[in-house]
């Protein structure tokens, strides 16, 4: 449940802003999709999505306004969870789902880097304050001679409205396209509900997919699919949906610094934290 109760000025001038549009309609069920056939075992369901992906892509701006980059999806269902153990708890009709495109100014096999990090703080948006990967299968061999890495994430977000520790699954591919260029692609997902610090807001739902589609000047186009639900008492849905939509967005700008070899600078955290989970 969201409900906006007191907030000051600027949230509730946030929360007035321009709602997200629908996605096109020949491609509302494209990410969904995706998610549902990551484990094709041919990859021929990827292959055809990412043809769907780029088309729509390529009809952006990928360095304009983030409010032409994103796009409100249809709720991801149980029917499509494919291979995962989704969080059975809850039905989906509570997500507020967002897509969010941009371009990555860093070659796939830069950006196949991040799958091999194991501290993602500074990387993810400001809010991520400690972010530890481990690997259940893969990482001795992707990306060089596998195409899949598997992973599991500790992760503790703190802002204004909650604080809060949950555990997502990530799996990333590379996926060999019809022309022969490689893209990759990534599904995240939470299997239970998180309470936060002192028991009444919690994470209730996370289903991520996220797409990297090489260009040909040695960039990436950038999207990533993200069907959440939380129950915070003060938020309402068209303020829930900014903020994760500016999240992905600064998520994207800190992973380029990173991967420039730098910190972005709009990081206010300690890389070097302590794992202090209870």
């Amino acid at each position: 449940m969201r409900r906006i109760l007191t907030v000051s000025l600027p949230f509730l001038m946030i929360a007035c802003a321009k709602p997200a549009a629908e996605a096109p309609e020949d491609f509302q069920e494209v990410p969904a999709f995706l998610f549902a056939n990551f484990d094709s075992e041919s990859g021929d369901e990827l292959r055809s999505g990412l043809v769907e992906v780029e088309a729509y892509l390529d009809g952006l701006d990928l360095a304009g306004d983030i409010e032409n980059r994103t796009i409100e999806l249809p709720i991801l269902t149980s029917e499509n969870w494919g291979g995962i153990n989704g969080n059975s708890d809850f039905d989906g009709s509570a997500q507020i789902p967002r897509g969010v495109a941009a371009m990555s100014r860093h070659d796939l096999p830069t950006n196949k880097q991040l799958a091999l990090e194991t501290n993602h703080v500074c990387i993810e948006s400001d809010t991520t304050v400690y972010a530890g990967r481990t690997f259940l299968s893969g990482d001795d061999c992707f990306p060089d001679s596998c195409d899949r890495v598997n992973t599991f994430n500790e992760i503790r977000k703190e802002n204004f409205l909650a604080q809060v520790w949950f555990d997502v699954y990530k799996d990333f591919r590379v996926i060999t396209l019809d022309d022969g260029r490689e893209a990759m692609v990534s599904r995240s997902w939470m299997e239970e509900q998180f309470m936060a610090d002192g028991g009444n807001n919690s994470w209730d739902e996370l289903y991520g997919m996220e797409i990297w589609i090489p260009t040909d000047d040695g960039q990436n186009k950038r999207f990533y699919a993200f069907w959440s639900s939380v129950t915070l008492s003060a938020v309402g849905d068209d303020l829930y949906g900014r903020l994760v939509r500016d999240g992905i967005d600064q998520g994207y700008q800190f992973a380029d610094a990173f991967l420039d070899g730098s910190i972005h600078a709009d990081c206010p955290n300690d890389r070097d934290r302590a794992y202090d989970r209870n």
